[in-house]
Order: C-alpha cells, then structure tokens, then sequence
C-alpha cells in the first residue's frame, strides 16, 4: 500500500511501512474521540467538571458525579461550549481500527496495493 501526500504542490508518494516488532499497534494514522472532559460554570473556580466517555462504538455515558446517563453522539458533538454551558477541556482519542482489502500487485516486485479503504463509520457502527 503506498499514501500519496502533497508538499507544496508536489506529488510525494510515501511506501507502505510494516512494523512487525509493535504487534498490535495501529499504525494507519486515523483516530476516533473516545473521551471529553468539560467544565460547566462560567469560571474555572466554580462549577464542575463532566466527562463524557465512549462506551462502545454506538454508546456514550456521561459521568456527572455520581450521575451516570447514557447520551447520544450527537450530545457529544454539540460540546461548544461558551456562558454556563460545558466548555470542553481535555480531548481523549484512541487509534480507530481501519479495515482494508490487500490484494497482490501485478508488478513483479511484490509489493501489494489497496484497492479499497474504508475509512467512515455510521453512527450505528455499520461501515458506509
């Protein structure tokens, strides 16, 4: 698999790198949100903090102090914050796992390319 990238409009075409001796590591460079952590007042001396926490890939629970609620995706997202609502203070993301179809190149090298790479997830964790 080769990624291309463009560098002040030139095309660089970067290899395929394998490392064999991180197993289980996730090195495609896509990440998912997994945790926020808010502060609800209109200073940082008062009011309180919440963490909003992925439970799974369709689930969010929101810990307010002893108070934990399931909540939606979209509940998350709307974290803007600004006035007395939750302005987020701590982003916590984790390697999101991509899955790709590798098929042998016709070249003789070797080498093999991707045909397909799915990189969306539905809301309801079904690929798209």
């Amino acid at each position: 698999m080769s990624f291309l990238k463009r560098r002040e409009g030139t095309l660089i075409i970067l290899k395929k790198c394998i490392y064999l001796s991180d197993i289980g590591s996730n090195n495609n460079g896509f990440y998912q949100l997994n945790a926020v952590l808010t502060h609800k007042g209109r200073s940082s001396s008062s009011g309180h903090y919440v963490a909003w926490v992925r439970r799974n890939q369709n689930e969010w629970l929101m810990f307010d102090d002893e108070n934990v609620t399931p909540v939606t995706e979209e509940d998350v997202l709307k974290l803007s914050g600004g006035g007395d609502w939750h302005t987020a203070y701590l982003l916590i993301y984790g390697p999101r796992t991509i899955e790709y179809e590798d098929k042998p190149n016709e070249g003789a090298s070797g080498e093999s390319n991707v045909d397909t790479m799915d990189t969306t997830t539905s809301s309801n964790g079904a690929r798209t």
